[in-house]
């Protein structure tokens, strides 16, 4: 259990969020929910890329960085090429420099880079400033130290994610136990430990219907945003390694969901596609969105990206689930928690609200889920109320008290 104090974030102002193996984030809409499981979500993913050395490996948010950035100097430079073809010596010079200049950047090698760079122009000083300062940063974080690795991926996956910092805030701290994380204007700080150890890997789902438009996405670096683009990759991917119990387990929870949609989702050379117990396949375009939800966690634990000591962050799971889905998707959950894989997940049902409480209690399993409640005072200003037995009716009060309203105004 983890405790994450929110200061000046978003909305709220100063209180605390109660983690655990399930987290439950309930609330009223714009209450700073899907903010702070985004920032979670970040926090996480920066310290497992940091583990896997992916500023090194992948350069996916070092030198890939820049990478995106010298497409539009790529781009300049043969615009440049291209003002010269009166000349067809000097061209052919220039193509070619423009040849080595190409692969060059795909060896990562941004010093020789901008060495043919500044043989083809003299003219372009603000882009040469630029590449120039870019292979300074790259340098600085290249050799820098894990926490320096750690903030700068926390910094540029918030980035991807948010667009912008100050939409959370311009200042803001917030808190994970021992880990602590600081913006004011521009600039972050962290400080003292990682926030949980043993993590295999980070999921972030908005919508399932990402299985429906993935082949329409676009999976150039930046050009979406980080959480949906890392899952857009790991749904292409396939993790063989398991052990006998982890096969196990991922046998019996493609046997419950089976039973639930009555099919199998899996991904073919066209795409996704469901299949349903009679053997036939159907492009996932004609499934119904309440089977692409179940089919996409079917899928995730199947390919092995969801496995032990996963993390799994999940935007309101019961948009397009019937109630009685609801609750089944709610049994899958506290199936995944006993198999060592945490859950943290939005919602606005109290049907799984109040399933997921009653059944974990039976199973005492209570202490292991925490339900928070995040509401806003007069001044529109979030707190959160951790929710136990004696204050239950709080939640039930704030996701079923606005259909009774709606419905007396209207009769």
């Amino acid at each position: 259990m983890i405790n994450v104090k929110l200061e000046n974030f978003a909305k709220i102002k100063d209180t605390t969020v109660q983690t655990n193996d399930i987290t439950v984030v309930a609330g009223k809409p714009s209450t700073g929910k899907s903010f702070f499981m985004k920032f979670c979500y970040a926090i996480l993913e920066s310290h497992l890329k940091t583990e896997r050395g992916d500023i090194v490996k992948d350069y996916f948010y070092s030198k890939e960085l820049s990478y995106d950035l010298i497409k539009v100097y790529i781009e300049e430079f043969l615009t440049h090429i291209t003002d010269s073809k009166d000349n067809a010596d000097k061209l052919n010079h220039q193509l070619r420099i423009g040849d080595l200049f190409h692969k060059s950047i795909q060896a990562h090698d941004y010093t020789k880079a901008l060495d043919l760079y500044q043989q083809s122009s003299n003219q372009q000083e603000n882009t040469l400033k630029l590449l120039k300062n870019k292979i300074g940063e790259q340098n600085t974080i290249l050799s820098g130290s894990p926490e320096e690795h750690v903030e700068f991926y926390i910094r540029n996956i918030l980035q991807s994610i948010f667009r912008d910092m100050t939409q959370i805030n311009n200042n803001f701290r917030v808190t994970f136990d021992t880990f602590q994380v600081t913006y004011d204007h521009n600039k972050i700080d962290i400080k003292n430990k990682k926030p949980l150890d043993g993590v295999s890997n980070v999921v972030f789902v908005e919508t399932p219907l990402i299985l429906e438009f993935e082949k329409f996405m676009t999976k150039e670096k930046f050009k979406t945003p980080y959480h949906i683009e890392s899952l857009l990759n790991q749904l292409e991917e396939n993790f063989e390694f398991t052990d006998s119990n982890e096969d196990k387990f991922i046998s019996d929870f493609n046997q419950k969901i089976f039973e639930i949609i009555n099919g199998n989702i899996d991904k073919s050379a066209k795409g996704f596609i469901f299949t349903n117990s009679e053997g036939k396949d159907f492009d996932i375009v004609n499934v119904s969105s309440g089977i692409k939800s179940l089919g996409l966690l079917q899928y995730l634990v199947n390919n092995k990206i969801l496995k032990n000591k996963s993390v799994l962050f999940w935007e309101e799971p019961e948009v397009h689930l019937h109630p009685t889905w609801q609750i089944k998707m709610a049994d899958l959950f506290l199936y995944m928690m006993e198999q060592d894989i945490k859950i943290i997940f939005s919602t606005h049902s109290p049907y799984i609200c109040d399933y997921l409480n009653a059944a974990s209690q039976k199973r005492k399993l209570r202490d292991r889920v925490s339900f928070n409640l995040f509401g806003k005072d007069q001044n529109q200003v979030v707190t959160n109320k951790v929710l136990s037995k004696e204050n239950w009716k709080e939640l039930q009060s704030e996701l079923l008290d606005p259909l009774e309203e709606i419905m007396w105004e209207y009769l």
